[in-house]
């Protein structure tokens, strides 16, 4: 269609809106994609426990975790996926996609190989020095092919979120996440026995990866395998193609940010096992499985709204990017902010319903102050993806090496002192410290050339607002 002189000028807002309206659609096709799951997972969880008894489900949960843990650390490989290629071609460019795509997965499968064949071999070991535990044994080698087969759908996924298909994305995300519970339950209506609940995760891994492969829209496996034995080549000679060593590089930081974020994230609890009671851990955690479901909506709101980011920190202009981050910061405080008011003024109530006479009232002191530290962190991350498109992510996995001796020495005063209540304020603390460092890494390592992000002061007056709101109840009271 012609456009007459001017238009795009007069076209500008209304496409600013419809990028707004995309962002704002992408959003919640995630955070659906994060709560639908979390609803099967209740629902299943008491059915599961009757199958299997308390101890076998205790040990499938574990397994669980490993699966998760294990199939979603690609080293940053999926998300550098989403940055090299907007980096160079946006979001029309279906070569680049495609090219960058298939790089992706060869160092995925490869990967993945490695993990089967390490954990395999480990756990076979095992059967020398195991008894009669077949059935545990059985059941985590098969998790652990399944977690394999879970790190080749990373690439696919992150293919999608380049071209901004996220509402099919989040179908499929919400039924690979769904069947952790309902496959396993299916299998063990069967025959009632871990090895039983293993072979249904392996099954629902094979239709997940299968599913992502057609919707992503992918090459025949077999043109997909025959580009993977000539990366093998590459590899063998050391000629790893650019794209392959750009995937690495970037990658490589991402991950490693990712798994000491992760390692972070679980000291809280691990410090505290080893200086207070276990009903001090018990109190701990319940408020913190409570207070960090915002990091997993924040999450969504995130990977929605990079791409976007990312395509639009390339553009001459700076115009274009701050109003973007200006809408997605303030999303983000929105979000952050509701959330601690609700826990503030509903919270007591809310774990009186929830745990019944478990509940104890330094459960919600230990909410109240948590949500201090991680409403301000999740506006931080904002700030955090700065750094990420900014090519700054070795800046920040550095941050998270330094914080995690940093972390452990100050929950271990914090629960010495004080046990849960102290380290959950030393934990509060850090995160508070680290928003600001990340700006300041933001303010001294990266060419803003105009744009913004998240400011000091506004961290600072964000911070302030929590803390109020915080004391203000206390005085309430």
């Amino acid at each position: 269609m012609y456009d007459a002189p001017g238009s795009a000028m007069h076209d500008a807002p209304g496409r600013r809106n419809i990028i707004r309206n995309t962002i704002t659609r992408n959003a919640i096709a995630n955070a659906a994609g994060v709560v639908l799951p979390a609803v099967v997972a209740i629902a299943a969880t008491p059915l599961l426990i009757h199958a299997l008894g308390t101890a076998r489900y205790g040990i499938l949960s574990l397994q669980l975790a490993a699966l998760v843990l294990l199939g979603v650390n690609d080293f940053g490989i999926s998300r550098a996926i989403v940055l090299v290629a907007v980096g160079r071609g946006g979001f029309g460019a279906a070569d680049i996609r495609q090219a960058t795509t298939e790089a992706g997965l060869h160092l995925s499968i490869s990967l993945a190989l490695v993990m089967a064949l390490v954990g395999v071999g480990a756990i076979l070991t095992a059967f020398i020095f195991v008894g009669d535990q077949n059935d545990l044994l059985i059941s985590s080698l098969l998790t652990v092919i399944s977690a394999a087969l879970s790190l080749v759908t990373l690439p696919l996924r992150a293919n999608m979120e380049v071209e901004e298909r996220f509402f099919i994305l989040n179908i499929w995300r919400t039924i690979a996440t769904s069947l952790l519970f309902v496959a396993p339950l299916a299998a063990i209506l069967v025959v009632p026995s871990l090895t039983s609940a293993a072979i249904g995760l392996l099954i629902s891994r094979l239709v997940v990866l299968s599913g992502f492969m057609f919707v992503s829209r992918q090459r025949p496996l077999a043109q997909i395998a025959s580009s993977y034995m000539t990366f093998i080549e590459e590899l063998w000679r050391r000629r790893l193609s650019d794209i392959h060593m750009t995937l690495i590089r970037r990658g490589a930081w991402l991950g490693l940010g990712g798994l000491l974020s992760t390692f972070i994230g679980y000291s809280d609890r691990f410090v505290l096992a080893s200086l207070a009671s276990a009903t001090a851990v018990g109190h701990y955690v319940v408020a913190s499985e409570l207070t960090t479901k915002l990091w997993l909506i924040v999450g969504a709101l995130s990977i929605a709204a990079t791409p976007r980011l990312a395509a639009a920190w390339k553009d001459d202009g700076h115009s274009q990017f701050n109003r973007f981050f200006a809408g997605f910061a303030g999303a983000i405080a929105t979000i952050a902010l509701a959330s601690h008011i609700f826990l503030i003024v509903l919270g007591e109530k809310l774990l009186q319903l929830w745990l019944g006479t478990a509940y104890a009232p330094i459960i919600y002191e230990i909410v109240k102050i948590l949500s201090i530290g991680i409403s301000l962190n999740c506006l931080a991350q904002a700030n955090y993806i700065l750094l990420v498109i900014g090519r700054r992510e070795r800046s920040g996995a550095i941050l998270q090496l330094v914080s995690l001796p940093i972390t452990i020495l100050a929950l271990s005063i914090g629960a010495w002192k004080a046990g849960a209540v102290g380290a959950a304020w030393a934990f509060t603390i850090r995160l508070a410290i680290d928003a600001f460092v990340v700006r300041w890494i933001v303010n001294h390592q990266i060419d803003l050339g105009g744009r913004h992000g998240v400011r000091a002061w506004l961290l600072a007056l964000f911070g302030l607002v929590l803390i109020a709101i915080y004391f203000a109840d206390g005085l309430r009271r």
